[in-house]
């Protein structure tokens, strides 16, 4: 393996755990947020109100983890399955000049103004 290569699954590796934590840390706010708000509108003491809140953090933060793991490997295997069923051809290949007998011939009308291109539908009916 090159370097180059070597540091472009470094470079894939550190996304992914860029993303996870990213995404757990998005769970994890969002509980403590939903229970600050509750526990305002509850009436609840600030002091359980901000314990119930570490404690959804820490639970959220687990599962925003797992289910951030989840959609880095589905992503993967959809990205994966589509470069194996589509996958970039090593050479574009020129058409054979046979291949360009049906291209119609347009020439400029020679009797309009500002060179607009005309085609008679006699042209186009004997292309096809």
């Amino acid at each position: 393996m090159t370097n180059s290569e070597m540091k472009d699954i470094e470079a894939v590796r550190l996304t992914e755990y860029r993303a996870t934590r990213l995404t757990a840390a998005s769970f994890a706010l969002t509980a403590l947020s939903v229970v600050l708000v509750s526990g305002l509108f509850a009436g609840a003491s600030a002091t359980r109100t901000i314990l119930i809140g570490l404690a959804a953090m820490g639970v959220c933060y687990l599962v925003g983890e797992v289910m951030a793991r989840i959609g880095l490997t589905a992503v993967s295997q959809a990205v994966e399955s589509h470069k194996a069923s589509n996958p970039i051809p090593s050479s574009i290949e020129e058409p054979a000049s046979e291949d360009n007998a049906d291209i119609l011939e347009v020439h400029p009308y020679e009797g309009g103004a500002d060179g607009a291109t005309v085609v008679d539908s006699s042209e186009i009916a004997r292309a096809a």
